[in-house]
């Protein structure tokens, strides 16, 4: 019964996504931006230039097959194209580093789980231009090497318990982390999820694990 309510939801998140990704033409996205990219060229704007080829590719990989598995490698290019352009955007005022334990590189993980994570971030965790604002994104096995464990920390304004336990919950207008949630458990399981740790003025710290998987 819990398998075929699992399976219905899935169904039904797929469903979802395909009617998200009718409603948009990609066609129309790509070949608009090529056209303002070829405008910026003709006028030497060469930073424009790549904040919009980066954001197509941003959309290319995030519109097609939205719910696919993907390599992790595949994934970290998406997120530093995404960094990218958000350093544009906040003027350069926060620092992203990205870790990958060696060998994972190539083992696979569902698409977009990690963005939404760091979107928050970069929403919610700094109050402006300090200097020091930093945010780590780390992939690794932990246990028995059997599993992956993902996490983005920041050394933000962070939150209280309550909040912390509130972001996952329909009460929370996070919806992007509560639904990196969702997802974990329709494909992994009920026994996993994503965890929020956090102290008001010592940063937040959202983790991820499930099992590692090569195929």
């Amino acid at each position: 019964s819990n398998e075929q309510e699992k399976e219905s939801l899935v169904r039904v998140k797929n469903a979802e996504i395909k009617s998200l990704e009718a409603q948009i033409n990609p066609h129309f996205l790509y070949n608009t931006l090529d056209a303002i990219n070829w405008v910026a060229l003709d006028n030497e704007e060469y930073t424009i230039s790549k904040m919009l080829t980066s954001l197509a590719a941003i959309l290319r990989y995030s519109i097609h097959k939205s719910n696919e598995i993907v390599e992790i490698q595949d994934e970290l290019e998406y997120l530093k194209k995404y960094v990218y352009l958000q350093q544009q955007r906040f003027d350069y005022s926060f620092i992203c580093t990205i870790d990958v334990e060696e060998g994972l590189r190539h083992y696979r993980i569902h698409k977009l789980m990690i963005q939404p994570l760091l979107e928050n971030t970069l929403v919610h965790a700094f109050p402006g231009n300090t200097g020091m604002d930093e945010v780590n994104i780390r992939i690794g096995r932990t246990g028995k090497e059997d599993m992956l464990e993902i996490v983005v920390e920041d050394n933000g304004v962070g939150m209280s318990d309550e909040q912390a336990a509130r972001i996952l919950t329909e009460e929370s207008k996070g919806y992007g982390v509560r639904n990196v949630n969702e997802r974990i458990k329709l494909y992994y399981g009920e026994q996993y999820s994503l965890q929020i740790e956090s102290k008001i003025g010592q940063g937040t710290k959202a983790s991820i694990r499930i099992p590692k998987r090569i195929s």
